[in-house]
This record gives C-alpha cells, structure tokens and sequence, in this order.
C-alpha cells in the first residue's frame, strides 16, 4: 500500500485580477480553490494514473474541513489526522499578463501528543511491507529529532520510505536510511553546505547523501532534467529543451522530435520516464493555474508574432 503524508498542507486560493497596486481596492475577476500540498499532490497525480494510494492529510478548523472535503470530491482515498490549529490558506494573485504573486502561510504548529498520534497512523496504515511516501515543508517548530524518530519507525518497520523536502529534514530523511529522497539541485546544495555548479557537483552530492544512509537520490535539475544516483551509479534524464552534458549548454533539435534517444542506455529502475512527469504534473495542476500558462503562452506568441523576421532569405 502506497501511504502519502503531508503534514503541513493547505487550503490553495487562487485570485485573478487586473492589476496589482499596494494600497488599493482591487476587484477580483475570478477566483478559485483547490487543495494544496506536495504529498496531496502525490495521491492526486497516482489517483490520475490509476494507481491507488491513501492521502494521509493533517487538518484543523474550518479551512481543514474545506481540504477535506476537497479531496473527497475529487474521489482521493484520503484519511484525516485531526489537529487543534487550523490549517494553513494560501493565497496566489494572478495578473493577465502572466504576473503571479504568491502568499504561503506558515501553518499550524504540532504538539509532541498529536506528532506521536500521526506516527502511529502511518505505520498502521502502511502496514509490513508498505511504501510511505512524505512530502512537503514541515509544520513550524517541529524539532528535528522528532521527524527523524518517524523516519526511523517506518524504515525499522520494513515499509519503504521515500522523502521529498529540504534542510535538517532532508538531512533526517537520509540519516534515517530512506530508500529515496528526491531534493531539487538548491535543496541539495543547502543540505551538503556548497554550490552544485556542475553535473558531477551534483552526482558528488547525492553520493554524500547515500553515504548518510539513503538508498537512492532523484535531483530534479529544473530545465537540465534530473539524475538518479543509487548503488548502480548515476543515470541522467536531460531537460526535454535540449541541454547537454553540461549546464545551461543548449541544443536545438528539429521540432516534434522526442528526446528519446537520450534514454538510451538509463537503468530500468529509473522512475524518471519521457513524458510520464508531465501528464503527472499537468493532471495535479489546478485550473486557474493551467488557464495562467495559457495566458503567458498566449502573450509570447503574441509578442513573437509582432517581432519582425529577420531570417535571412
């Protein structure tokens, strides 16, 4: 059973409006709500690709409420792991001309009982065998040492465990001997303390991570893909823009072509696969958001269809 975890979600509001300017009355154009949270995301991109799951979710007062019932309507499988504070509202202002200005919440703190009492869930919910996969920031003031205990019993218990976060939690994560911890190049870099400037900086990297005690290292590269670092060795999956071997070196490829010879030769077990991050990634994408890259899409092309062509003839 494929257990997810988000222990500080949010109740996401998207706001359109014309303009944005400090000190004025603005009047919304349209608005919208969806519910917020990397491991809420996980069972949502598994429940869109026929995988199930169980989206175990912290909620308190009536924004937790609203979560709730938000992820049940979409039908995701989720269990409700009841605080006392209320869960956190973010909020995200979207201009027409592709300006977004995000507000993120801290969220609510969580008590030594009510952490304890979540622990308990998740392996009870995981059960011998499972795979808990945790996502997401975690809650304000929660002490290390404690994230770290959790890691410890579900890896003790037998059950898979896979971590995607960043600072002392990351490093809590890989100490605790998780089977992946999945860091993006700036999270990596802050938890081994120096800059990744080049592929091999980052193979380096997720290399000190295993040597902490994790099993495997996926670093997302943004636009230069990703690399999976695990016992067999490193495998890269390059941006589908066409980088090369190192960063920020581009190469133009005819248009429609599939990148696909770029897989040639990547280890079988590799979960990264052309094309399966972005149906995920564009089925967990909320609506407002989708209808924002529209826009900016739309206004690029606008822009590009008024630059005179200055290709030779």
């Amino acid at each position: 059973m494929i257990v997810t975890l988000t222990l500080n979600p949010s109740l996401d509001r998207t706001i359109e409006i014309e303009e944005l300017v400090r000190g004025d009355v603005i009047r919304a154009t349209s608005g919208s709500i969806e519910p917020g949270g990397k491991g809420v995301n996980v069972s949502r991109a598994l429940l869109a690709n026929g995988v199930p799951s169980r989206a175990l979710v912290t909620c308190g007062g009536d924004e937790g409420g609203q979560l709730i019932r938000l992820l049940r309507s979409e039908r995701v499988d989720v269990c409700a792991l009841p605080i006392s504070g209320s869960t956190r509202s973010n909020i995200t202002l979207a201009e027409p001309d592709g300006t977004v200005t995000k507000i993120n919440e801290p969220g609510p703190e969580l008590s030594a009982t009510e952490f304890s009492a979540i622990t308990d869930q998740v392996l009870t919910e995981a059960g011998a065998g499972g795979c808990v996969v945790v996502c997401g920031s975690i809650p304000p003031g929660l002490p290390t040492q404690e994230f770290l205990s959790l890691c410890e019993r579900v890896v003790a218990a037998g059950d898979r465990l896979v971590v995607d976060t960043s600072g002392p939690a990351l490093h809590a994560a890989a100490t605790a001997g998780a089977s992946l911890v999945k860091p993006n190049r700036e999270e990596l870099a802050q938890v081994v303390g120096r800059p990744l400037a080049s592929f091999a900086d980052v193979v380096d990297a997720a290399q000190e991570l295993r040597s902490w005690g994790a099993g495997a290292v996926l670093a997302s590269l943004g636009a230069d893909g990703a690399v999976l670092v695990d016992a067999v060795g490193g495998h890269r999956r390059r941006g589908d823009r066409g980088t090369s071997t190192q960063f920020g070196r581009r190469r133009r490829r005819p248009p429609g072509r599939l990148p696909r010879r770029r897989w040639r030769g990547l280890h079988p077990r590799c979960p990264v696969r052309p094309g399966r991050g972005s149906r995920v990634g564009w089925a967990v994408t909320p609506p407002a958001e989708r209808a924002d890259r529209g826009r900016r899409l739309g206004c690029r092309r606008r822009e590009s269809a008024r630059q005179p062509d200055a290709r030779p003839r």
